[in-house]
């Protein structure tokens, strides 16, 4: 009996102390404490990171035979979903830069066994370094003319369109040498681009941080399953000039307007285009580097000079008749029916586009975004790794209609499949309508309501 009484004076005391205010507050912040644990979004983040690792995964080891192209597209495009599931759950998670490169690491890595197959413009990367080596310039001796019949090897089989000389700027051709002199190998090449491809991820990690960004913003680049899979897997040599534009960005923050000025020298020289970035970026400020743009041109064609003139005769071959993935200038080569009146067109379209930015001023970063964005979408040909340009822009300027356009533009490879079984190159009319449509809806939304990125 002494006993029972003693367990109820026991049971009465405790529910006394549970009801005090102080002891019932503090039960609450562990049932809130054990909920939120319970709930924390940190396991939907690294359940994201292992389905896009082991879709990854999965892309490696199918990626070396080309029958499996329906299951390599099929892969491709379900990446995209743990891509945008870690967006979605990356801005409620407390991440470190540590978790950051390490996952996106783990994802480039995974990619570099394998063998590339949505393009192979790596094997003439790898075949114009090798012909330097031999004293041969690309300039003006394309893969397939008969003083190369020596050196052809299995690399050189892979090569598209051997009648035509090189394309890609002398920066980009030093590259390719300096790399071939080391090692002429498909994956050390790669494991090269890899390294600037992180390189990237550390300058967007200063900008970012200098700007007070959102720290998850980073997994924009870093997990982005386009870079992934041009640079890790197929080896776009694109990643050499994005490093240079964001070393650019990087050095334009500090101020330090001769180092920026450098870096877009230098990614101009590896990727003609951002040129146009050149007069944004001098735009009421110091026009000394125009010196520097014109020397450093100078002295890096002149190692190929015995071309002549023939040292754009590659690139006005591909300017003047490729058409591939195009929009605007879709319509309005459809309107017209004449491809150089068309080009004509939106080469306008493109110049007034790019006065009215240059006119309106703003930030460098805003206003490269706007021009590299809209080239791309005048331009007659939009190979997906060509969108690689504005991903670093993204992760400082997220934007929904341009993040759709970095992962819709994916499904362009479904020619592929066309391509490898039936041998016919051909593009469907659905294709642009899925990948362009949505944008340009989410782009006119974002032009007319308030802009709002859905994972912030």
């Amino acid at each position: 009996m002494m006993s029972h009484g003693l367990e109820h004076k026991q049971q009465a005391l405790l529910n006394c102390a549970l009801h005090t205010p102080s002891r019932i507050q503090q039960v609450k912040r562990i049932l809130c404490s054990f909920s939120e644990r319970k709930i924390k979004p940190r396991f939907h983040f690294y359940l994201a990171f292992f389905v896009l690792e082991f879709v990854f995964l999965l892309i490696s080891v199918f990626s070396h035979d080309k029958e499996n192209i329906r299951v390599l597209f099929f892969l491709y495009l379900f990446s995209f979903l743990p891509f945008a599931y870690a967006l979605f759950t990356g801005a409620r998670v407390e991440m470190s830069a540590r978790m950051i490169f390490l996952t996106a690491i783990a994802f480039r890595l995974t990619l570099l066994a394998s063998f590339p197959v949505f393009s192979d413009d790596i094997f003439r990367y790898l075949w114009e370094g090798k012909m330097q080596l031999e004293g041969i310039n690309p300039y003006l001796v394309p893969p397939a003319d008969a003083i190369t019949e020596p050196f052809r090897d299995q690399y050189w089989q892979h090569i598209n369109h051997k009648t035509i000389a090189t394309i890609y700027p002398p920066l980009s051709q030093v590259f390719f040498r300096l790399i071939m002199g080391v090692a002429y190998n498909l994956y050390f090449f790669k494991a090269v681009l890899i390294a600037l491809d992180l390189a990237v991820m550390v300058f967007l990690y200063f900008i970012a941080k200098n700007r007070l960004v959102s720290l998850h913003r980073l997994l924009i680049y870093g997990w982005h399953p386009l870079v992934i899979i041009e640079i890790s897997g197929s080896g776009h040599q694109d990643v050499i000039g994005i490093f240079f534009l964001t070393g650019c960005v990087y050095f334009w923050q500090k101020r330090n307007l001769w180092k920026s000025s450098l870096m877009l020298i230098a990614s101009f020289l590896s990727k003609l285009f951002p040129l146009m970035l050149f007069p944004l970026l001098l735009r009421n400020k110091n026009k000394w580097p125009y010196l520097m743009l014109l020397a450093l041109t100078i002295v890096f064609y002149l190692p190929f000079h015995g071309a002549g003139l023939e040292v754009f005769s590659g690139l006005g071959i591909y300017s003047s008749t490729w058409q591939a993935n195009d929009s605007v200038f879709y319509v309005i080569h459809l309107l017209i029916k004449n491809q150089v009146m068309a080009r004509i067109v939106v080469g306008v379209l493109f110049l007034m586009i790019y006065a009215y930015i240059y006119l309106k001023g703003g930030e460098f970063t805003g206003a490269s975004l706007a021009v590299l964005g809209g080239f791309m979408i005048l331009s007659p040909t939009l190979h997906p790794w060509y969108v690689l340009w504005i991903i670093p822009l993204l992760v400082l300027l997220p934007d929904k209609a341009w993040l759709w356009l970095t992962m819709g533009v994916a499904i362009y490879y479904y020619i592929l499949i066309d391509y490898f079984e039936q041998g016919l190159w051909q593009e469907h009319l659905w294709i642009k309508g899925v990948i362009f449509i949505p944008f340009f809806i989410l782009l006119a939304d974002s032009c007319f309501k308030e802009k709002k990125f859905f994972y912030e």
